[in-house]
């Protein structure tokens, strides 16, 4: 069986998720999940064990998924609990201040379990992102941090299975709001050493500056009765001014893609198509219905727009929150607010995108619905999608904002 689970992940030629020929041929940086098991294949042919029953692990849980097959996912459980249980005897000799080759070998080895490990935890929770889901990929990163980026420099295989798990790390830290290492310098454009960048990991490197202003945010609002009248306008317009650098990075980012693609990157599913569509025998549509759903280029690009739009999503409700401190601390005396009629404007205007991006994402479900690996993509958007209504509906609008 296991073959056969190898040649489950070699990219397909044709498919929904490698429509275009520039995207199936940058098809491995598209899915945080494809990209971690294809870059671990090559070190799970060498026999080493806690590695390839790690690896064994993944891929069956992934394929018992993937055809719905009950029995296979329960089998992968099981073989991830031996996996573990060596894993966690391997953990304690793992790090030694020994920097010789060998001990490096030692490093990727450790590393490789780790990251495929994480990725059988995210696969299977992957729907609620529960405590288990966490604690794993806290474990993986603090291991990583461990190792250093020297490790991953001198592999291009480890710095492929580090993009793949850097994809989790990146909404892990935007649902925390709290910052992560991997926004640091050294790490940050780690992938994009001796390689052409793909357009995830350039997403990515912009979703990691997003959780440190969320923080700034979260702490303007909290802080607000405490801090000084000028002390709370100059951090939140700066906050806002930074909130709009990384929002023109993301505008930016999409007409990279946009003009790097032959066909439209998506259009409303009630239009006629004027391009061949791609077809996966995997997928099937969820919906028959094609009111409010939006068609594709293919899938690996349905899936890296649902990101960046729950990103923009993400920045666009934060910079509401930290308008709307601003523009109530009118009820406080704040004379020095420069220009409120501006904020005013500014505050509806992200409003107006919000409401826009929200909806986008949600028109993208059907279509990434279909496919396994598009419900994977999907999961982290749904949830800041889901948090954008329950705002709306506790009364968050721009009317009761601006009054």
């Amino acid at each position: 069986m296991y073959p056969a689970l190898l040649d489950e992940f070699k990219p397909k030629s044709t498919g929904i998720f490698s429509g275009d020929r520039a995207a199936a041929a940058d098809l491995q940086h598209y899915s945080s999940i494809a990209t971690c098991i294809r870059s671990l294949l090559p070190v799970a042919s060498l026999g080493i064990p806690i590695v390839d029953r790690a690896v064994f692990s993944l891929l069956t849980l992934y394929y018992g998924r993937l055809h719905g097959d009950a029995s296979l996912v329960e089998f992968a459980r099981s073989t991830y609990t031996v996996a573990l249980g060596q894993y966690s005897r391997r953990l304690e000799n793992a790090f030694t201040k020994d920097a010789t080759a060998s001990n490096q070998v030692q490093y990727q080895i450790f590393m490789c379990t780790s990251i495929a490990l994480q990725f059988f935890e995210h696969l299977n929770e992957v729907e609620l992102m529960g405590p288990g889901h966490q604690a794993h990929i806290e474990g993986a990163l603090k291991a990583l941090k461990s190792c250093g980026p020297q490790t991953l420099q001198k592999s291009p295989g480890m710095r492929m299975a580090f993009s793949g798990l850097r994809g989790v790390a990146v909404f892990v830290a935007v649902e925390q709001r709290a910052p992560s290492f991997l926004a640091e310098p050294e790490w940050l454009h780690l992938t994009s050493k001796n390689s052409d960048q793909s357009m995830r990991d350039r997403l990515n490197e912009i979703g990691l500056e997003i959780p440190a202003l969320l923080e700034s945010a979260d702490n303007l609002s909290s802080g607000v009765e405490d801090g000084t009248s000028a002390r709370v306008v100059d951090n939140g317009l700066q906050l806002l001014m930074e909130f709009s650098d990384l929002k023109r990075k993301l505008e930016q980012w999409l007409y990279l893609l946009r003009t790097s693609t032959s066909a439209p990157l998506y259009w409303p599913r009630g239009l006629p198509i004027t391009h061949s569509e791609a077809s996966d025998i995997e997928c099937s549509r969820k919906y028959d219905n094609k009111f409010h759903q939006l068609n594709f280029a293919n899938g690996p690009i349905a899936g890296l727009l649902a990101h960046c739009w729950s990103l923009k999503l993400e920045l666009l409700m934060t910079s509401i929150d930290v308008h709307k401190v601003l523009l109530d601390g009118r009820d406080r005396k704040l004379e020095m607010l420069p220009v409120p009629e501006t904020l005013s404007h500014d505050l509806e205007r992200d409003h107006l995108e919000a409401e826009e991006t929200a909806r986008l994402i949600l028109e993208a479900e059907p279509y990434l619905a279909s496919c396994f690996e598009g419900v994977l993509c999907l999961q982290s958007p749904l949830r800041i999608v889901a948090r954008y209504f329950e705002r709306l509906g506790s009364g968050d609008s721009v009317k009761e904002t601006i009054g």
